[in-house]
């Protein structure tokens, strides 16, 4: 049987993921770092933290004036949350894990995580509000 090392994703994949999914992509980046380090209950925790950073997120955008350069400040501020989370809690085991002879995923594969979270989102976002009767009367 061999020892296989998990791969883990890099800040950088996190920005990737919170491009293409939002601040809860970035944040399910880093809790599947957290679950190939064994560390499940980081790994949930770190889940639902991002869930909550995103709706104090959209909280705070129904309070700026709309139009691009609110939906832009709101993608920076996400990026920057999610590759600043990432770093902090975990650049240093993503380095001991690289030098130590642990691989990284491709970012190409934190785009297909970012743009699968950013659908599941969408998806559960547009159904709570059509069961609230948030949606717009025709």
């Amino acid at each position: 049987m061999t020892d296989q090392k998990p791969q883990l994703y890099t800040p950088h994949s996190a920005v990737i993921a919170t491009i293409m999914g939002s601040l809860l992509a970035g944040a399910v980046i880093i809790a599947l770092n957290y679950r190939a380090l064994g560390r499940r209950d980081l790994a949930t925790r770190t889940v639902l933290i991002g869930l909550a950073a995103l709706g104090i997120l959209m909280a705070l955008a129904t309070l700026m004036p709309n139009g691009p350069a609110a939906g832009v400040v709101m993608l920076i501020m996400q990026i920057g949350l999610a590759y600043g989370a990432c770093r902090f809690l975990q650049e240093a085991a993503i380095r001991y894990h690289v030098e130590h002879g642990g691989g990284l995923y491709s970012p190409f594969r934190a785009l297909a995580v970012g743009l699968l979270v950013g659908i599941a989102f969408a998806i559960v976002f547009v159904a709570v509000l059509l069961a609230i009767g948030g949606a717009p009367a025709q």
